[in-house]
């Protein structure tokens, strides 16, 4: 007579018979121990963890630096400031800002201005919630925050706004 029950799993196993658990994925704890240990200072934003942990893929992180340096020119041009911001929203804000504009930085201004009315209104059609879609990426890609329950919304839209802003193909904002 054969045995009863389930076959048992081929995994890998303790020397008490028991299963091991299969990984989940680096932890929390793990991953700051990598970023103390590391010079690296992607790791150290919610895209370089998101990319790190393969939940973004390349060209979705570098549309969401893209959306960052935009929104760092254009709250430049716009003489605001935010208080946590992320690397690329600094580097967006980047340069020597004066009371009285030069002619460049007048057109740099109005072009930084054109370039984030663009975005507004490639993101508008992307979503029924365009509002909920905005602060989302916003979170993620401006102010280097988690997304919380809307990064499938975020991952889809970085997907939609690689085209748009040059990423991929031959259309530019």
């Amino acid at each position: 007579m054969g045995k009863r029950g389930r076959p048992r799993a081929e995994r890998a196993r303790y020397p008490s018979g028991q299963v091991k658990p299969e990984g989940a994925g680096v932890t929390g704890a793990q991953l700051h121990r990598l970023r103390s240990l590391s010079k690296y200072p992607l790791l150290e934003t919610q895209v370089g963890r998101l990319l790190f942990l393969e939940e973004l893929t390349q060209e979705q992180v570098h549309v969401a630096w893209k959306i960052a340096e935009i929104y760092g020119r254009y709250d430049r041009a716009m003489g605001r400031r935010r208080s946590a911001a992320s690397p690329a929203y600094e580097a967006g804000r980047s340069g020597p800002l004066g009371r009285y504009e030069s002619e460049d930085e007048r057109e740099r201004n109005g072009t930084a201005v054109r370039r984030y009315g663009s975005l507004q209104a490639e993101i508008r059609p992307l979503s029924r919630h365009p509002q909920a879609l905005r602060a989302a990426l916003e979170a993620l890609c401006v102010e280097d925050r988690h997304p919380a329950g809307e990064l499938s919304a975020v991952k889809a839209a970085l997907d939609a706004l690689a085209f748009p802003l040059g990423l991929r193909g031959k259309r530019r904002l």
